[in-house]
């Protein structure tokens, strides 16, 4: 009777170490499609090649970021703020559109530093996706339906003449900053890293 019930034990945990196995493996393969179907073409924002050229969907002027910090960080309520169909276009004429962008959400401890810091940044984050088929007339093409050019037809022409992104942020008179973005008082510093709730959740954007 022993040697049945050791047995039949022996059996069971074969069999749940089968089905935890199981479970496993397919929750690994659901992983890698997920990967393979939804996150396809989603890069990082530091391997773009920077300066980029941003232009947003809301037939805003096209502006121009020199790193990814400030792709990310913005004054509140500034209207260049990441939105989701955003394309960037790098220095290589590579272009990426930002999808799921989210505003981070503020601890408390955050809310109450920005009466001392008014100009802290607001961080968002979003996913970078490559644009398939891109490459410099792409990117040409996508820029001149840009608002702004139809009115104005002679800078169109001098921006379509240009061979490089440097060449087209200097005949729209994008200029990199004198200064880069100041380093963040201590106090800002601090407040970033002890509230973790920054960087625990978000607010998805529209």
């Amino acid at each position: 009777m022993s040697d049945q019930r050791k047995s039949k034990r022996s059996f069971v945990s074969t069999l749940v170490a089968i089905l935890f196995i199981g479970v496993a493996l397919a929750g690994l393969l659901v992983v890698r499609v997920y990967r393979f179907v939804f996150r396809r073409g989603i890069v990082s924002l530091g391997s773009l090649k920077f300066p980029v050229l941003v232009i947003q969907p809301d037939g805003m002027r096209p502006f121009a970021e020199w790193d990814s910090v400030r792709l990310e960080r913005f004054p509140k309520g500034d209207v260049r703020t990441p939105v989701n169909g955003t394309v960037l276009i790098d220095s290589d004429f590579n272009m990426f559109t930002q999808e799921r962008v989210e505003r981070k959400r503020e601890g408390d401890l955050k809310i109450i530093a920005r009466y001392l810091l008014p100009d802290m940044r607001v961080k968002y984050t979003f996913d970078v996706r490559r644009v398939k088929g891109g490459g410099k007339d792409a990117a040409m093409t996508r820029l001149l339906q840009c608002p702004g050019f139809s009115e104005n037809g002679s800078m169109r022409d001098a921006v379509a003449r240009q061979t490089t992104l440097a060449g087209v942020l200097d005949v729209l008179e994008l200029y990199k900053p004198i200064e880069a973005i100041p380093a963040a008082p201590a106090v800002a510093e601090a407040v970033d890293a002890v509230a973790t709730q920054d960087s625990e959740s978000g607010e998805p954007l529209p």
